[in-house]
């Protein structure tokens, strides 16, 4: 019984000692959460992105490389992304060997841009026979504005 007693005597006398809030510090935790759980929301993000490259992942799905990196292109809609593909496609154009798909990638990037005349030369300088078969709209739509008589006659 003398437990209970000193515990209602302990509550009656720290009870009514005022404990300052401390308010700074709380609107601290809060805001560091918040950005934790930001942080959090990039990182899965982030690991998707990684774990699942878009072309690699277009190409698991079925596409083929060229139609794969033509459809990544095609994709980037905001500013960080076209820097990504237009950095992406410019590396292509350097080997002999992707050399095409690169200039008609950067066509297409151009050509999203509305710089169809720029487009219109990549696409002649990838060739116009692969360049209207792997991106017909975009081909012709630049070959319609540099020339609309010829661009029609190709049509």
């Amino acid at each position: 019984m003398a437990l209970p007693k000193s515990f209602d005597k302990y509550l009656k006398t720290f009870a009514k000692i005022p404990f300052p809030i401390p308010l700074g510090k709380i609107t601290e935790l809060r805001t560091a959460r918040q950005s934790v759980k930001s942080q959090a929301q990039s990182i899965a993000k982030l690991k998707l992105e990684v774990a699942h490259p878009p072309v690699i992942t277009r190409v698991a799905h079925g596409l083929s490389m060229d139609q794969a990196i033509l459809d990544y292109v095609r994709s980037a809609t905001q500013v960080e992304e076209q820097r990504l593909a237009r950095s992406f496609v410019q590396a292509l154009t350097v080997d002999p060997q992707y050399k095409e798909i690169g200039f008609i990638g950067f066509g297409v990037l151009l050509a999203q841009l509305n710089l169809l005349e720029s487009a219109h030369n990549y696409f002649l300088e990838a060739g116009s026979a692969k360049a209207s078969e792997l991106v017909p709209y975009e081909y012709f739509d630049s070959a319609v504005f540099v020339d609309e008589k010829k661009g029609v006659a190709e049509l």
